[in-house]
């Protein structure tokens, strides 16, 4: 009687437990009466709503949940008991794909009502030639310029630095690279939407799927949605042209990060080389001392003045690097999610412009010129 009295109590306490974890956590929940669409990233959140704009009958019969909460590190997302039931009920769920959202996986989900959008662009064969490309990158990258100065560090030019501390910070980076010898490991980079032709990809793929899952017998509302993905994708067509008259314009292409690496796609569409202090999207492992010298050393040669941070990350890292070569901090967004303060004032689009303008400043480039030969992307 007692042991059954124990296994009783230890039911309870397990049941009070789960009820505890679902209370705490805020429900989003789906309208019974509406179509919804639920989705886990702000690109897909913006597409998503840029193809249904201005449409009142859908708006009233249509509704869209960001189901990552504005502010909030994609990576380090870890989804409510409230969160799994909401996607479960949605008429359609659409995420990026297996990499970006690996908890996807473990979801029971009609395969009709989901949108794994990664393998829906590997029917673009471009898309997919550079998924062989990044693979091989990520088992045998070793990144190396044009001008052969690479990150072996086998060279002996601290001799020839003008300046003491350069001289010492370039002789510390060797000896301690000798000692403590490494390779950057490049893991797989998920953010393709950075590159703004697999944006237009995307809003393609998303828009067939809209078409395909919405009520629509009498085809008034495909008619509106098409013309309304056809206008968004024009406008990520003129920032995609900004961001390689940028790249164009630059005598030195080589940009230098700070905080972890979201653009292997956006530096393979622009022809750009990078430099690294994180060598993953990820914060979990701090750059070593051996790392961020080597950054230093490496801007010091380029002369460059802008290390470049990423949004909702700690800027550490680029911090220490300003203070050693007195380059700026400057932001290039991902736009993989907004801070809750932007929500609202901010879009997709304009995070790009925005983007536009610290590339250019990164390489030394005149915007002005690239404004004046090129039209401007409606960012409203």
């Amino acid at each position: 009687m007692i042991k059954k009295l124990k296994k009783l109590f230890i039911i309870m306490i397990f049941c009070c437990s789960l009820l505890t974890l679902y209370s705490c956590s805020k429900p989003t929940t789906v309208d019974q009466k509406k179509f919804s669409i639920v989705t886990t990233l702000y690109p897909n959140y913006e597409f998503i709503n840029a193809i249904l704009e201005g449409q009142k009958e859908i708006g009233k019969e249509i509704e869209v949940i960001l189901i990552i909460p504005y502010g909030t590190d994609s990576h380090n997302y870890d989804p409510s008991v409230s969160d799994y039931i909401t996607i479960k009920n949605a008429d359609l769920f659409i995420y990026t794909s297996d990499e970006m959202e690996p908890w996807v996986k473990g979801l029971d989900l009609e395969k009709s009502k989901v949108l794994n959008i990664y393998d829906a662009l590997l029917e673009y064969e471009d898309f997919e030639e550079l998924q062989n490309l990044q693979a091989d990158d990520v088992n045998h990258h070793e990144h190396q310029h044009d001008d052969g100065h690479n990150h072996d560090h086998n060279h002996d030019n601290y001799k020839e630095s003008n300046n003491v501390l350069d001289g010492i910070l370039i002789w510390l980076t060797n000896i301690l690279s000798y000692i403590f010898p490494h390779e950057h490991n490049h893991s797989y980079d998920p953010h393709f939407w950075t590159n703004m032709l697999y944006a237009q990809y995307m809003v393609e793929v998303i828009y067939a799927k809209l078409v395909e899952v919405i009520p629509d017998p009498d085809n008034t509302k495909v008619m509106e949605m098409e013309k309304n993905k056809d206008a968004y994708i024009n406008q990520l067509r003129i920032l995609d042209e900004k961001f390689m008259k940028v790249s164009n314009h630059a005598k030195d292409k080589t940009i230098f990060f700070g905080s972890p690496f979201a653009f292997y796609y956006f530096t393979k569409r622009y022809e750009l080389d990078y430099v690294l202090t994180y060598s993953t999207c990820s914060t979990e492992i701090d750059p070593s001392l051996i790392v961020v010298l080597e950054v230093v050393e490496e801007m010091k040669h380029h002369n460059a003045k802008v290390i470049l941070s990423k949004e909702l990350t700690s800027t550490d890292a680029c911090d220490k690097i300003a203070e050693y070569t007195g380059a700026m901090v400057l932001e290039l967004h991902s736009g993989h999610n907004i801070s809750s303060k932007d929500a609202g004032s901010t879009s997709f689009l304009k995070i790009m412009e925005k983007n536009v303008e610290t590339l250019a400043i990164a390489l030394n480039v005149n915007i002005d010129e690239i404004i004046q030969e090129g039209g401007e992307a409606d960012v409203n």
